[in-house]
């Protein structure tokens, strides 16, 4: 008794990986299955979402999917795995809570780039501009594994302080929840896969699905615009750093 949808994006076409119009005589049809088999549904439905706008042709073939899958995906899923290995070895009780306001910074900073996150990537849904929303989890994926996860490596495997260690399973918990939540519009099967190993075995009361659960609200009281900016001064000094090192 309502229509069948309220709005639609209508992409543009999906040419081969020479940008040319795929077809049965050229011989240049891509068969999905090879992309699906090989490298997975949900490397082509970011592509198609997060990297493309949508007036844009879709270059497609196995490598370039493939490319989405390591720059992207595999990121997310060495950081959950990371986090489920050492959860796992220390049998970590989530439950058991750290107030914020202690947390180090660098937890405070993440919580606060996951409240960023989770704003612009609503608000942009809400616009249906999906390539806006992809780019800003990307960063904050990138940011949480080779920022967070690198600098706190040793508060996981060997800090001599329990709260201390306990903040930090707490506030990466925290991320991937959120960040995954994020995704499931973009991936549904990954975080599908992720919500029941990361989500219903702490909360078996939470839905059966991540695809029947609410959307993910930004916390108010992670918000903090000035340490985003400081802790992005710090990164700035480091990358000219590193180049300067590079180039000697």
């Amino acid at each position: 008794d309502s229509v069948a949808y309220k709005n639609c994006i209508c992409l543009n076409l999906i040419v081969d990986k020479h940008g040319k119009k795929m077809s049965k005589s050229v011989g240049n049809i891509i068969d999905p299955y090879d992309v699906f088999d090989s490298v997975g549904a949900d490397a082509l439905r970011w592509y198609f979402l997060a990297r493309l706008s949508p007036d844009m042709p879709k270059r497609v073939s196995v490598d370039i999917v493939a490319d989405v899958a390591s720059s992207f995906i595999n990121t997310f899923w060495n950081t959950y795995g990371f986090f489920v290995l050492c959860a796992r070895l220390d049998k970590v009780d989530l439950s058991r809570d750290i107030p914020f306001a202690v947390r180090p910074e660098i937890d405070r900073w993440a919580l606060a780039l996951l409240h960023k996150t989770v704003t612009v990537v609503t608000e942009s849904l809400d616009h249906f501009d999906a390539k806006t929303a992809g780019e800003a989890i990307e960063s904050f994926v990138d940011q949480l594994s080779n920022w967070y996860v690198r600098r706190n490596r040793r508060r996981f495997w060997k800090s001599s302080d329990p709260e201390d260690t306990q903040a930090a399973y707490l506030t990466l918990y925290e991320c991937l929840k959120g960040v995954h939540e994020l995704m499931a519009p973009f991936v549904p099967f990954l975080a599908e896969h992720v919500y029941q190993n990361l989500v219903r075995t702490v909360d078996p009361d939470a839905p059966v699905s991540v695809h029947m659960g609410n959307w993910p609200e930004p916390d108010a009281g992670w918000q903090n615009d000035a340490l985003l900016y400081d802790i992005g001064v710090v990164q700035k000094v480091v990358s000219l750093a590193r180049a300067a090192r590079g180039k000697s």
